[in-house]
């Protein structure tokens, strides 16, 4: 056997194995990540979560023979982050006992000594209504569970949060159930997103659900060197990894990665048909994308390690494509401004013609689709010939992403 009892290279049979915990990182600044190396993985303990790289099969060597199965364990986590002030945000927690306990088995500690069941502490916003398990699947790498309904399993790492400082206490009360229930339904996923960083082993994955309710997103895995989060909506809280497809949506997909300046590819999938329009802009660029089968966009965060991009949700059958309030300006001498609005983001085309429809000059316009008109016609022809005082027509055309088209007549006087 390698190493003493407890330490990850005798529970595991394999020397120098990789393990992370997540934890408070720097206490001065209440930073929170990935503890590789220390105090936080020398060894393992019961009731705390970690996080183990294999590259091959393992035989593990459990014992705990420190943990008395016929007393309640209150699951404490390292002196520093303990019962006070930090001991709040995502943590991960793990069944101490070798048998599955349900819901009814585990209360919440506070500092003060008093003790509330699971209900109670998600009634007075002490703890998050759910617990997360990492599943390794990565169409859906994290299940949700409602903490009512919850069994604790065996063996099995997961991702709480705490509103308050707080320890959950596990009573040793065997479960008869056989199966974890997933919490409330997710309903038909609309569009499914992965955020794929640099040297990345997995994506996160976030989506947009058409029914269910949205889902707070927990923090990557430590194979994942990008991750992403949806906030706004009115909505205040904790970023979100699932969000409802309504009618309306406007929603900011705030990306982190591991290190600044990072390339992040963002990939969809989507299942929406033409039913629901997903419009994804990068603020920096006013580049517009959208999300229609499958695809992939690619930006850099910044040197904070962040990007921000804009997330609106809107249903087709309610906003038609039009080119609406339409404002025509002379200038002095001669020329013409044209600016106007789009009811969705479109690419415009303007056209000067006769009124016997003959083609006097195709105006310069952006090829990114956007949702403002601004044209502007210096009084030429195409060949650059000064034309005389007379009426034309404006021809406007708008084309979507989703190859919808509208037009509309302008008269030039």
């Amino acid at each position: 056997k390698l190493g003493t009892q407890g330490t990850p290279a005798f529970v595991l049979g394999i020397p120098d194995v990789r393990i992370a915990r997540f934890g408070i990182l720097n206490p001065l600044g209440k930073i929170y990540d990935y503890h590789f190396s220390g105090e936080f993985v020398e060894r393992f303990v019961p009731g705390r979560a970690y996080w183990v790289r294999l590259t091959g099969d393992a035989l593990l060597v459990i014992e705990a023979s420190d943990v008395d199965r016929t007393q309640p364990f209150r699951i404490a986590n390292e002196p520093v982050w303990d019962l006070n002030e930090l001991d709040v945000g995502w943590q991960q927690i793990g069944n101490p006992f070798p048998f599955a306990v349900d819901a009814s088995a585990v209360q919440i500690l506070l500092p003060d000594g008093k003790t509330l069941s699971l209900q109670e502490a998600i009634q007075r916003q002490v703890i998050l209504n759910l617990a997360y398990q990492f599943t390794g699947d990565l169409n859906a790498p994290y299940a949700a569970m409602d903490l009512s309904d919850w069994t604790m399993q065996p063996f099995t790492g997961y991702w709480v949060f705490k509103f308050q400082p707080c320890s959950f206490v596990v009573v040793p009360s065997p479960s008869s159930r056989k199966r974890q229930r997933i919490a409330k339904g997710e309903g038909r996923t609309v569009a499914a997103l992965e955020i794929w960083g640099d040297e990345v082993e997995l994506p996160y994955r976030l989506a947009v659900n058409n029914g269910g309710e949205p889902l707070p997103a927990p923090p990557a895995a430590p194979g994942m060197t990008a991750w992403a989060g949806f906030v706004g909506d009115g909505r205040s809280g904790l970023p979100l990894m699932e969000i409802p497809a309504s009618k309306f949506a406007r929603w900011q997909l705030v990306v982190h990665s591991s290190k600044p300046n990072s390339p992040v590819t963002l990939r969809w999938r989507t299942n929406g048909g033409k039913a629901t329009q997903l419009l994804l802009t990068d603020p920096q660029t006013h580049r517009t994308v959208a999300l229609i089968g499958n695809g992939k966009f690619t930006f850099k965060t910044d040197d904070q390690r962040k990007r921000a991009l804009l997330l609106q949700v809107r249903s087709l059958t309610d906003l038609p494509l039009r080119i609406v309030e339409v404002k025509v300006t002379r200038l002095l001498g001669r020329g013409f401004i044209v600016q106007g609005r789009l009811t969705i983001p479109a690419k415009v085309q303007g056209e000067i013609r006769t009124l016997t429809g003959r083609l006097v000059r195709t105006l310069p316009s952006s090829d990114e689709p956007g949702s403002s008109i601004r044209l502007f016609w210096d009084g030429r022809s195409a060949d650059g010939k000064v034309l005389p005082k007379t009426v034309l027509l404006l021809h406007l055309k708008a084309f979507d992403l989703w190859g919808r088209e509208t037009q509309r007549v302008v008269v030039l006087r």
